[in-house]
């Protein structure tokens, strides 16, 4: 009897937590303009989205991790560039450290939760290297 009330159990948390994720949607455009802060193992980054909601103008971070560490800042032309622009509300940047090399690439999507908050995530790889990936959150700065 007590495998069965295991079982159960576990079927309700796991039902509990997928419900928690679908009350998450996706941020609408006009409320992705401004500042945001993310924090992920490595450290942090911030990056700031134009007025119209569709690019990235300004990248920061101080990453750390196995293979190195990474600390700079970046001003985009906010005439757009494939790296930068925010197709589909989808975040896809990579910064380049020399050769064309990949210093740091950030991948990620823009949210709401249940309560209407706006928050960012997303993976983060640095140095293209398996033991400096995570994921990282961001909130948007008020």
């Amino acid at each position: 009897m007590k495998k069965y009330n295991k079982i159960f159990y576990s079927f309700i948390i796991i039902s509990l937590f997928l419900m928690v994720l679908s009350c998450n949607s996706e941020l609408p455009k006009e409320e992705r303009k401004g500042k945001w802060i993310a924090t992920c193992e490595f450290g942090y980054f911030a990056f700031v989205i134009d007025p119209t909601g569709s690019m990235i103008v300004f990248f920061k971070d101080s990453l750390k991790c196995k293979s190195g560490s990474h600390k700079n800042s970046y001003y985009f032309n906010v005439n757009g560039s494939p790296e930068i622009d925010l197709i589909d509300g989808k975040i896809s940047l990579i910064l380049y450290a020399f050769a064309n090399v990949p210093a740091v690439e950030v991948e990620g999507k823009f949210y709401n939760d249940a309560s209407n908050n706006a928050f960012a995530k997303g993976n983060i790889l640095m140095f293209g290297r398996e033991n400096c990936a995570t994921t990282w959150i961001a909130e948007k700065m008020k």
